[in-house]
């Protein structure tokens, strides 16, 4: 069996925001937003991440899609950090990796049809320029994500939620990509409608083995698409592996409590929140003030992935 081909992958990242100024804008206070995560994305496989809001999943994904820079540690596309790119590897590395957003309202230009939104990148990429072969282009995207050829000329206000969605895949698929990093792209939509947008990424993975990092809150979307999980919580990962180990046979009190909060899970596990006296450690496990199975040692544990499996880890000193 073959290695499977690794696309991008992050070393060790870090992002630190300022949150509070002193004197002169010197930097009195920071909000570590990733601390230390590495991951790895390999050809043709979805990556799903989840964890609570706050918990640093958007903000790996744009660092991934080099929207924000890390702080600290490395992205890497093809073996390469993206900072050592020729430009011309850069702008392969641009084309590969598309975004999917979680608001298409929000990442659509309402003045502008749907034939343009979805043919921008290919007119800017040299692929197609005139107005007709755009139009052409702009038809069989929207075929591609089972959208009607009326659909070409409206504007996006005159568009579903859901349809919106499938305008802003088309344009993200158009020019191909190797990944294509999603972010609570079904959060906004009905449940129904979810369904719909799970199976349509479903089925172009199929036709062009795309590789998704798929970040959600939603644990049965992510379980439904992902190949592997990876669970994160205030800017750690704390669990990673397949997605029938990570959500099947969880090692981490965190997983446990996620999972046990979701509805028709049996017996609820009490989930605590952090008391405005009790904040997260500055040594140790962040998740000690809310872990039912916290030791004093769990103060002095270096937060890392242990082995549990080939492929299953997790940051526990409970492993």
């Amino acid at each position: 069996m073959s290695t499977p081909t690794e696309i991008l992958r992050t070393e060790k990242v870090f992002k630190l925001y300022p949150v509070e100024r002193g004197f002169l804008g010197r930097v009195k206070r920071w909000f570590s937003a990733l601390n230390g995560v590495s991951i790895r994305l390999f050809h043709g496989e979805t990556l799903g991440v989840i964890g609570e809001s706050g918990s640093g999943k958007t903000t790996l994904g744009k660092i991934l899609l080099d929207i924000e820079r890390p702080t600290q540690g490395r992205v890497l596309y093809r073996g390469k950090n993206l900072r050592e790119l020729s430009k011309e590897e850069y702008r392969r590395y641009r084309v590969n990796v598309q975004a999917v957003f979680q608001n298409p309202q929000s990442s659509l230009n309402p003045r502008w049809q749907v034939w343009r939104i979805v043919t921008e990148g290919l007119k800017i990429n040299g692929i197609a320029r005139k107005r007709e072969e755009l139009i052409e282009r702009g038809r069989e995207l929207l075929s591609l994500v089972h959208l009607s050829e009326e659909t070409l000329f409206k504007y996006p206000h005159q568009l579903s939620g859901g349809q919106k969605q499938r305008v802003a895949i088309a344009r993200a698929v158009a020019l191909k990509p190797e990944v294509i990093v999603a972010d609570e792209p079904t959060s906004a939509l009905d449940v129904s409608v979810q369904a719909q947008i799970v199976n349509l990424f479903l089925e172009l993975q199929e036709r062009f083995s795309t590789s998704y990092l798929f970040i959600s809150h939603s644990i049965p979307v992510v379980e439904a698409v992902s190949d592997r999980v990876a669970v994160m919580y205030r800017g750690y990962i704390v669990e990673e592996g397949k997605t029938e180990e990570v959500l099947g046979r969880p090692a981490h009190p965190y997983t446990e409590l996620l999972l046990s909060s979701l509805p028709g899970a049996g017996s609820k596990k009490s989930f605590p929140e952090l008391s405005e006296t009790e904040e997260t450690p500055e040594t140790g496990c962040p998740f000690y003030p809310r872990c039912p199975k916290r030791k004093k040692e769990c103060l002095d544990f270096n937060v890392e992935l242990r082995e549990i499996t080939e492929t299953h880890r997790a940051a526990c000193i409970l492993v």
